[in-house]
């Protein structure tokens, strides 16, 4: 760039690999959808987590309630977040950001099943995910079966509040 502007951002064309573009779709979908129930996942005094060995599952109503997931990624929210929401918080559990802080409000969608014997739950922008609780239990999992597009359609967009 002789004679140029040093501070100018040089804005090229690259090539990127199908690979490096599936691997960064996959690491977004999981971070934006990967929900445990709360009371799986486990911080130990040291930090380290781990899986509750204690857990017995959640109720009926805490299926119910989009507070009782958390996202299963590093937290983004500030750290006492749950701690001034939360009436029944405890450090080693609630440590992970809850999904019903999820922006924008009524990204998720929680349905019960099976006459309240499954709980299932959706993500609004990413289709083809679902997670699933069985209350009482330490039965959970989650699946993504999407096409690997988010769906920020405008009509969806409108029902949502904000």
């Amino acid at each position: 760039m002789a004679g140029g502007d040093p501070y100018q951002l040089l804005i090229g064309v690259f090539q990127l690999k199908e690979e490096d573009r599936l691997a960064a779709t996959v690491e977004l979908i999981n971070n934006e959808t990967v929900v445990v129930p709360r009371g799986v996942l486990l911080k130990e005094s040291d930090g380290f987590v781990v899986m509750n060995g204690a857990y017995e599952g959640l109720s009926p109503e805490e299926s119910d309630d989009l507070k009782s997931y958390v996202h299963y990624r590093k937290p983004v929210q500030n750290w006492n977040t749950n701690l001034l929401t939360r009436k029944d918080y405890n450090y080693a559990l609630d440590f992970l950001d809850t999904i019903d802080l999820d922006i924008p409000k009524g990204c998720w969608s929680v349905q019960e099943q099976r006459g309240g014997k499954l709980y299932t739950l959706k993500n609004l922008y990413w289709p083809g995910f679902m997670a699933y609780h069985v209350p009482n239990t330490k039965n959970w999992g989650f699946l993504y079966a999407g096409n690997g597009r988010k769906d920020i359609d405008k009509k969806k967009k409108e029902k949502i509040k904000y």
